[in-house]
């Protein structure tokens, strides 16, 4: 069987102790489709020996057949200008992107091939193993109730297009398409800085190619293993989410913001109001909306725990991350209406 000739790019931040097993993975796959495949290490100004770790990784393979090299970017340029550089770097008709911070089923070569080149766009179905620590399990519960349709007709072969590109999250975690279909998505934003560039790109290339995510085309997703680190990620995922969904797109959760404007606007009018109305000092107006915020963490913790344990372990998280989330779309939200106000200046549009 004649299979695509594939360039597979992993763009790398500060990922030397995961880079070598996951090295290892894609290795044991191009030797089954070589010399039709590559694998681009792209090291997007790592300072832990990311980029050292791959090279070491590679003269230990001692393998001339099989095309693996690492791209050292100067500096920390984010992953749109990673994978950029590894399109650009690559040979072959068609790239697959993948990152880091995932584990691969032993049938992942067969099912990516089952598709290509059928498929011309292929996004892989993203799990969770509930089970492995408290943010994987988070993560879990949250999708599965957040994005329940989209996990309901992944499971039957869903086709993204133009008319339903909002209905359903999609991402560049594990996304195959032809090399000129990505770069001709690039070429608009070449100079821009991104911050939602998964959106960004896949809504330029779903307009001439549909995204097929298919079942069997699967894989498994680690978060962060520590508080801090999974509290940040929740953080930087703000100016993504301000960008495309409310500034842009507009929709539901452009909707889901203006309420909970709303509701925040008028809990400061409650608390400012209340003592001259009543018999309550600012602080008993104060704790009594805190009270009420909490209720809606318990009651919205209830939404997606499957049991009691469920909601104990995971009740005080979901309180944190409703506080980071919050915290950082606000202020992005100001940042970006701060940008904009300067570019039109700039540029008078």
């Amino acid at each position: 069987m004649n299979h695509p000739a594939l360039a597979v790019i992993v763009p790398a931040f500060n990922e030397a102790r995961r880079l070598t097993d996951n090295l290892l993975t894609l290795l044991s796959y191009l030797q089954t489709f070589r010399p039709n495949a590559e694998l681009i290490v792209v090291d997007d100004g790592s300072t832990d020996g990311t980029a050292a770790a791959a090279e070491g990784f590679i003269a230990d393979v001692h393998d001339p057949v099989t095309r693996i090299r690492v791209l050292r970017l100067p500096s920390n340029q984010g992953r749109f200008r990673a994978r950029l550089a590894g399109a650009r770097d690559a040979h072959f008709e068609f790239v697959l992107f993948l990152d880091t911070r995932l584990d691969l089923p032993a049938n992942f070569a067969d099912r990516l091939f089952t598709y290509l080149p059928g498929d011309r766009c292929l996004q892989g179905v993203t799990r969770l193993d509930p089970d492995r620590t408290i943010f994987d399990r988070y993560w879990d519960r949250t999708h599965l109730v957040l994005f329940r349709r989209y996990y309901r007709e992944a499971e039957r072969g869903l086709v993204i297009t133009t008319e339903n590109y909002d209905l359903y999250p999609k991402g560049t975690g594990v996304f195959a398409c032809p090399r000129d279909v990505f770069l001709a998505a690039c070429a608009p934003f070449e100079h821009a800085t991104l911050l939602s560039d998964d959106n960004a790109l896949l809504s330029r290339i779903v307009r001439t190619h549909p995204i097929h995510v298919r079942p069997d085309f699967e894989f498994f997703w680690f978060p962060r293993r520590t508080l801090a680190g999974f509290l940040g990620r929740i953080w930087t995922r703000g100016p993504s989410s301000v960008e495309y969904h409310l500034f842009d797109a507009r929709g539901a959760y452009f909707r889901l913001f203006l309420l909970v404007s709303l509701a925040l606007i008028g809990q400061l009018l409650f608390i400012g109001f209340l003592p001259h109305v009543a018999s309550w000092s600012v602080l008993e107006a104060t704790i009594l909306v805190v009270m009420a915020d909490v209720a809606v963490v318990v009651l919205t913790t209830a939404l997606f725990a499957t049991g009691v344990g469920d909601f104990i372990v995971l009740a005080p998280l979901h309180l944190l991350v409703v506080v980071i989330a919050g915290t950082s779309v606000f202020w992005n939200v100001a940042a970006e209406l701060v940008r904009r106000g300067v570019r039109r200046l700039q540029t008078g549009r």
